[in-house]
């Protein structure tokens, strides 16, 4: 690991431990957010499956934070503040600034990552990749998301 060390610019092997143990401790804070089932606020916490005991037997449901939530609303955090700060989630709607196209977030299973489908209108059929260089110079800001504000999006991607 010394050598590897060196050779990725850092001077110790301490350095590259510490750096090993910090991207270890971010990848394994998974965050998520749902729609409470009851009140239809905004739920974050860890992501549960379960069942429930009701008067006909055992049912499934989706948890996040310990509350139900409605389980098409659950969403991952992807681990990137937009220019204000705020996290971005799957399903977010984000816009860039510097020219004024939305991008819906969205898990890629080909790709094995979240992507920004950009011009959710049924016109292009592209995805971009998202990196913090993409969202501070693209001047990216989360305006929404598509459960609160299903008429900003016309077509969702089917990835």
């Amino acid at each position: 690991t010394c050598i590897y060390a060196r050779r990725k610019g850092f001077g110790r092997c301490s350095d590259i431990e510490r750096h090993v143990k910090y991207n270890e401790r971010e990848m394994k804070n998974i965050l998520f957010r749902g729609k409470d089932k009851f009140t239809g606020t905004w739920r974050y916490g860890d992501l549960v499956h379960n069942k429930k005991v009701t008067q006909t037997g055992l049912e499934d449901r989706v948890m996040v934070g310990g509350f139900e939530v409605i389980e098409e609303t659950v969403g991952q955090y992807i681990g990137l503040l937009d220019i204000m700060g705020d996290k971005i989630f799957e399903g977010d709607i984000i816009r860039s600034h510097n020219t004024n196209i939305k991008h819906l977030i969205v898990f890629c299973n080909d790709a094995a990552s979240f992507m920004a489908y950009p011009d959710f209108d049924g016109t292009r059929s592209d995805f971009c990749n998202i990196d913090v260089f993409w969202i501070k110079y693209g001047g990216k800001e989360v305006i929404g998301n598509i459960y609160d504000n299903p008429r900003m999006v016309k077509r969702i991607p089917n990835v």
